[in-house]
């Protein structure tokens, strides 16, 4: 049964993924690989399959593992690949999503992210707005 909403519950992101982490290429190599394939995984497993929608719309909520701050730039970047494997998937390149604003929720016990994507549409283009203040 295909929906336009779905919820993808993702493991939380290794900490070889973030861009402050100083680990050899290979380290970072193998925990991306391994989140891309948790967020292939995931997707299939709440129901998403290949999707003929035309974009979108998607929002991260992250459910950190402990009270420490967490950057949100930080957090989006370690689920990068997760990302990707979500976008294998469902078939649309995530050049085409539109990311709303991350949430950094409260304490779950070895943390979690829930990535919830929705129907898009692709942003029209505003033309006059294009050429406003350009001299003929």
């Amino acid at each position: 049964m295909m929906t336009d909403e779905y919820t993808i519950v993702l493991p939380w992101p290794s900490k070889d993924l973030s861009p402050n982490a100083r680990v050899h290429h290979f380290v970072r190599a193998r925990a991306a690989k391994k989140s891309r394939l948790d967020g292939w995984i995931a997707a299939l497993a709440s129901g998403a399959r290949k999707l003929d929608w035309e974009a979108v719309e998607a929002q991260w909520t992250f459910y950190p593992p402990d009270a420490r701050h967490y950057d949100d730039d930080g957090l989006v970047s370690r689920a990068k690949a997760a990302r990707d494997g979500v976008a294998d998937a469902i078939g649309i390149d995530d050049n085409k999503w539109r990311m709303e604003a991350p949430v950094i929720a409260g304490v779950v016990k070895g943390g979690q992210v829930v990535l919830r994507i929705r129907r898009g549409y692709p942003a029209k283009p505003d033309f006059n707005a294009m050429f406003r203040g350009v001299s003929p």
